[in-house]
């Protein structure tokens, strides 16, 4: 009896740990598969390392010149642009972080100690230094017959620096620097062997305004910042629809106004699939605009709030790409860079917003020397940060017609260059969650009282917006619906296709 129990409690066990080991390789197979479907690093699962093995490259112009050694294919010359790159940036990462992990796939091992010498030292004096490179200008100086060993000459390399002392922001520095590297090619990977820098100079104004016209331009603009009636917030996607967009800006025109303010959404604009189909929508849309006597401003970061050197790259790409692509366009009037970045400044740093602007523009001036380049600051109070940047300055006003003159007076004072009102409005909204305060009559009192002034000045003027909407995204306003509500009123044409009171003083100006 005890020897039938023992048996068929043996064989109980031996069921349990089948099934036990079962659900264990399953529920790793699981993990394993989401894992692995999750956009989560494959290194990281299978522990191959940490160094930096993908994202956007910095702007890379190789220069023509005899190299001694063995000629370079084509071929042979993308992989060694790829492995200097990573090897780049993988240093980078090394010295933003006091750790050789990134480097460690990247370096020969002779190398890697200098670099874990520079580290410790850093870290022991409590010293970060931060970078992102935005150019490289190489040039193959030497190939050797085995291809093993490559020599690079990169000058002209442009960087922008942080450097921190225990967390504080001691220095912050945009260099043109030149630099000769010699590369190993070791286990399938280009190694940095030896690093020889020189620094060239500072590059604060990589490139200057070259604007002749930006006066005459801006006080002609009358206008608004434009979203179709149906789709608020959303003008591009699989949404878009030309013909509401062409009866439009045939009104636009027919009613006196001559410019519009198009807003194009960062992240839309970088999901793949969707790049390539919302540059020919925004091509369309210029197209349509030309057709009818119309100028576009395009902003080109609207729902972008990270700033992070890590993402400086993207952020270039993604610039680089929308100004080559436009920037011979009949259309195009201005290149507005980002869509009220001083309301970021709280919770992503000043410093980082302004650093941000600052290197971006002169790369938009590099790509499109002939348009000029603004930043819609959300009032006139953050409109004199850096005036020196812009072509002109554009400023947002929400507030009280009768403080309006002292403060745009304020700014004037302030500022050298030409100001426009890049945003003014007053929403109509009346419901419970304005008390039923609201009204399209003190929205027309509002534009009268704002076009007085505006016409006193000789202000150009942008107006939010033309119509009334039904919807609004959650991501402009957040869910509260006192935020939310009042949003979909600020139209000057109601849902009806009504005008209202105020259209009429935007149209005459008194």
């Amino acid at each position: 009896m005890r020897g039938s129990y023992n048996k068929n409690s043996y064989r109980l066990l031996l069921l349990i740990s089948f099934l036990a080991v079962n659900v264990l390789i399953l529920l790793g197979i699981s993990k394993t598969w989401t894992y692995f479907n999750s956009g989560a690093e494959r290194s990281d699962m299978l522990h191959l390392g940490t160094g930096v093995t993908r994202g956007p490259k910095a702007e890379v112009v190789w220069q023509e010149g005899r190299s001694r050694g063995r000629p370079v294919s084509r071929q042979e010359r993308n992989e060694i642009e790829k492995g200097y790159l990573l090897a780049w940036r993988s240093m980078e990462k090394s010295l933003a972080s006091n750790s050789v992990e990134w480097a460690a796939d990247r370096f020969t091992d002779q190398a890697l100690h200098r670099l874990k010498r520079q580290l410790i030292h850093n870290s022991q004096e409590g010293v970060t230094v931060k970078g992102v490179t935005l150019e490289h200008h190489p040039r193959i100086e030497f190939y050797s017959a085995d291809g093993k060993i490559v020599v690079i000459r990169d000058d002209r390399l442009v960087q922008y620096r942080e450097t921190f002392l225990d967390d504080a922001l001691l220095t912050a520095d945009t260099d043109t620097l030149s630099y000769k590297f010699i590369l190993l090619l070791q286990d399938g990977n280009w190694r940095i062997r030896q690093v020889i820098k020189t620094t060239w100079g500072k590059t604060e104004n990589a490139s200057e305004p070259a604007i002749i016209k930006t006066a005459a331009l801006t006080n002609e603009i009358r206008g608004f910042n434009y979203y179709p009636r149906e789709s608020a917030w959303k003008i591009f996607g699989p949404g878009f629809d030309p013909d509401p967009i062409s009866t439009d800006f045939d009104n636009i025109s027919s009613m006196g106004f001559n410019t519009i303010r198009v807003f194009v959404p960062y992240q839309e604009f970088n999901q793949a699939g969707t790049s390539a189909l919302g540059m020919m929508q925004l091509q369309q849309m210029m197209d349509i605009a030309s057709e009818n006597d119309l100028r576009v401003m395009i902003t080109l970061f609207d729902f972008y709030g990270n700033y992070d050197q890590g993402d400086w790259l993207a952020t270039h790409r993604h610039a680089e790409h929308l100004v080559k692509f436009l920037k011979d366009h009949p259309a195009l009037l201005a290149w507005d860079i980002k869509n009220e970045p001083d309301l970021d400044f709280k919770n992503r740093g000043q410093d980082n917003v302004v650093s941000w602007l600052k290197n971006i523009i002169p790369y938009v001036r590099k790509w499109d020397p002939d348009h000029p380049v603004t930043i819609g600051w959300s009032s006139p109070e953050a409109a004199g940060l850096l005036e020196e940047d812009v072509d002109f300055v554009s400023f947002h006003y929400y507030d009280s017609p009768a403080d309006f003159q002292k403060r745009y007076h304020t700014l004037k004072k302030r500022v050298h260059k030409p100001i426009l009102l890049q945003e003014f409005g007053y929403s109509s909204y009346s419901g419970l969650w304005n008390l039923y305060m609201g009204s399209e009559q003190k929205q027309g009192e509002y534009y009268r009282d704002m076009m007085q002034t505006i016409r006193s000045e000789n202000l150009p003027f942008l107006s939010w917006t033309l119509y009334d909407f039904d919807e609004i995204p959650g991501k402009v306003t957040g869910s509260l619906p006192w935020r939310k509500k009042p949003q979909g009123y600020f139209g000057v044409i109601d849902g009806q296709d009504n005008e209202k009171e105020a259209l009429q003083y935007l149209k005459t100006g008194k």
